[in-house]
């Protein structure tokens, strides 16, 4: 079992990679719907727009994309911003679960292998999982682990596509 430093390691390794891969894909338009067991944020507005810089705890940032689905969890964190690299908007997400593992990874490859969005790249990683996702005109990177605990962490990092 890895030492408590080697998982917080880890984790801070993780979600700056998975943030960085979800910026450099390319996506193709689709639509999305959820899954029964995922849910999509309630923002209707359009993305194609700036999106002001907004941080938040406990609650999905305001211009988050609908057409993202996100897993059925409590929002640790979420924050939007424009990439200085792309000039196009940028998310991440943090969501915390108690349901296992294998249920919560079946549920996110199901919601990101139909209505158009297609996994492009698949890691297991120290008991966890990283997946890549393009569809909906987004590039969606979803880290998720249990670090040897009975909660799971999922970290979405999402860019919009040119």
């Amino acid at each position: 079992m890895k030492s408590p430093f080697g998982l917080r390691l880890l984790a801070a390794v993780a979600a700056p990679l998975m943030f960085m891969s979800a910026a450099c894909g390319s996506g193709g338009a689709a639509n999305s719907s959820d899954s029964q067991s995922s849910t999509s944020s309630p923002n209707n507005e359009s993305s194609n727009e700036k999106v002001k810089d907004e941080e938040l705890d406990g609650a999905l940032v305001t211009s988050f994309p609908a057409e993202i689905p996100l897993y059925d969890g409590e929002v640790e964190k979420s924050l939007g911003q424009m990439s200085e690299i792309t000039e196009q908007p940028e998310w991440n997400v943090t969501i915390t679960t108690t349901d296992d593992l294998t249920d919560v990874d079946t549920s996110i490859r199901q919601a990101y292998s139909e209505n158009g969005w297609t996994i492009v790249s698949d890691n297991e990683f120290a008991g966890g999982y990283q997946l890549t996702a393009r569809g909906n005109g987004y590039t969606v990177s979803i880290t998720h682990n249990d670090f040897g605990s009975s909660t799971v962490t999922i970290n979405y990092g999402v860019s919009k596509t040119s």
